[in-house]
This record gives C-alpha cells, sequence and structure tokens, in this order.
C-alpha cells in the first residue's frame, strides 16, 4: 500500500492589526484552542475551553517562560503568573486552521488545572457568525500571522525504509519502560501521514499510525490489539536525515520518556522565514498538553497547559 502524504502549501496570510499597536513593544501572550475529534468545523458564539502557552512572542521571537527551568516548581509559578494577561473580559484576537481570523472574550480561567486531568485552564467566547475549522490560536495582542494548509504528495521508498527502522530503535528503546508483565509482543506500522510544507523546502512531518499487539492480557489467551500509539518523524530531504523521532503513547507507563507529537496548525508570524507548527505534545502518561514546535529544528517552543 502507498503511504499517504500531504503538501503544506501557503493559502492566504492573515493579518491581525490594530492601528498604533506595534508588535515587539511588549510581551504577546497565547492560548489555544485544540480542535474538536467529532467534527472539522465549530459553531461561533459560543464557549470553548483552551490552555495557555507558557512563554510569550516579543521582539520577533517565542520566548519560554524563564520559571519553567526549574522542574518542579516552574510550571506553577509560570502559570500563576501568565494567566493574569487573560482577565475576565479580555478581548483576544484569533485564527484558525483556515486562517479565518475571529475574536473571543475571556469568561474565566482556573490556575489548578495544572494539577488535575481534565480541569479547564482557560474559557473564552468566539465572537461572529463564522464557522470556524480545526484548531483555534487566541493571542493576548493582535500579531500577523501566515497560516500554511496541506495537501497530498509522495514520499520516496528509500525515506519510508529508513524511518521503520528508526521506528523500530525507537520502540526498543521505550519497551523496557514497560513492566515485564506487560510488554506488547509486537506492533505494525501502518501507512504513514506525511506533510509537506513549500514554504521550508525539503522538510517533511511524518506520523506512523499503529497497531500495538499484546498477548494473554485479558486471560482467555486472545490478542489485543492497541490503536493509540504513533511513530512521529521531522525529515530533511536535503541532509537525508531524521531532525527528530519520537514513539508515543499515551498511557505507556507513568515514568516512561515517549512523547506524541501530531501537528495540527503549520504558521508563520509576521515578515519572518520561521515555520512552526502547534499540536500534540504529550508525554507517556494521562498527558493533554499541547506546545508549538520550530520545524527546522524540531524544539518545542513553547509548552501549552
Amino acid at each position: 500500500m502507498q503511504p499517504m502524504i500531504c503538501k503544506v502549501v501557503t493559502v492566504s496570510c492573515l493579518c491581525i492589526l490594530v492601528a498604533g499597536v506595534a508588535v515587539g513593544q511588549s510581551p504577546v501572550y497565547l492560548a489555544y484552542i485544540e480542535p474538536d475529534e467529532k467534527s472539522e468545523s465549530r459553531s461561533p458564539n459560543v464557549t470553548q475551553s483552551a490552555c495557555i502557552f507558557m512563554g510569550s512572542y516579543e521582539s520577533g521571537r517565542f520566548v519560554k517562560a524563564p520559571e519553567m527551568a526549574n522542574p518542579h516548581s516552574g510550571l506553577e509559578k509560570a502559570m500563576n503568573r501568565i494567566i493574569r494577561a487573560f482577565p475576565a473580559k479580555q478581548q483576544l484576537s484569533g485564527v484558525d486552521r483556515q486562517g479565518h481570523k475571529l475574536r473571543a472574550n475571556v469568561e474565566s480561567t482556573n490556575p489548578n488545572s495544572i494539577h488535575e486531568l481534565g480541569i479547564v485552564t482557560l474559557e473564552a467566547r468566539i465572537q461572529g457568525d463564522t464557522m470556524l475549522s480545526g484548531g483555534v490560536l487566541l493571542s493576548t495582542r493582535p500579531l500577523t500571522i501566515r497560516i500554511l494548509q496541506s495537501e497530498p504528495d509522495r514520499l520516496a521508498p528509500a525515506v519510508d525504509t529508513l524511518l521503520r527502522k528508526r521506528a523500530n530503535q525507537l520502540w526498543l528503546k521505550h519497551l523496557p519502560e514497560r513492566s515485564v508483565d506487560e510488554r506488547p509482543s509486537r506492533y505494525i506500522l501502518k501507512s504513514p501521514i506525511v506533510e509537506r510544507i513549500e514554504s521550508a523546502p525539503g522538510l517533511l512531518t511524518i506520523t506512523y499510525p499503529m497497531d500495538i499487539e499484546e498477548d494473554n492480557l485479558n486471560g482467555d489467551g486472545q490478542i489485543v490489539h492497541d490503536d493509540r500509539g504513533s511513530m512521529f518523524f521531522i525529515y530533511s530531504e536535503a541532509d537525508r536525515k531524521v531532525i527528530r523521532g519520537e514513539f508515543g503513547h499515551p498511557e505507556w507507563s507513568p515514568s516512561s520518556t515517549v512523547w506524541t507529537i501530531k501537528p495540527e496548525i503549520f504558521f508563520r508570524i509576521g515578515t519572518g522565514s520561521d515555520v512552526f507548527f502547534v499540536g500534540a505534545s504529550q508525554g507517556g502518561w494521562e498527558s493533554i498538553a499541547k506546545g508549538i514546535f520550530d520545524l527546522r529544528t524540531g524544539r518545542e517552543v513553547l509548552p501549552c497547559y
């Protein structure tokens, strides 16, 4: 079966500007409404839940909150500071996956969300009457954003072979993180989903959905199939190398180092040449975090909680 591949092209330049406001004078804080898994679109003028990015955009770059350098108390301190930029009734600028610009108002925030899974950090009401598509990026002050979209293309067989070998290396690396009596017996990589960006020539993001098989876990000798795992790669065709590779699974083990990355929106900001994507950035045990990543380096520039 031929791999399914997508090619990303620039569709529009979304400019969200307010007269007299120069981006870069002071930090701009951002939030993200994740896509609705049940629908490609969502109704306007309704309350949506969102995560808040632990950092800001200033002087033409993303800056991670300095508190995050402390792995123990950093997240709580960063959240308590940044959440103050989202007071009730604060108006936010935004853009969805198709480049539709929008406005939203903050309805409520809860900094304690970082301590309990399922608690909403921010709730905002989207204004207007335009149906929204996919995820939505929100900002406390206007930004100029260029949205990038995807379309099908082909993956070279040699690259597919290389990535499948690297996937097996990741599998063997993370398998010992499961207890001996819970380790899966085998896995199958399904056809990859690949995205290409014309404004970043030669860079691909590739996601292999997985079928993970576990023997006798239900006691009757039947094989249990788990389709929640994935292998994610950023690959450079020019350098013929993997920039980043991760095996992800939502419930691998509490102490695991697996990481699920799933691009949801590709974008640029202003006239800069850097290409970013926002999407899932989740650890291996009951994580619902999101993140913004630099496509060229694979580095997460801002986490979202």
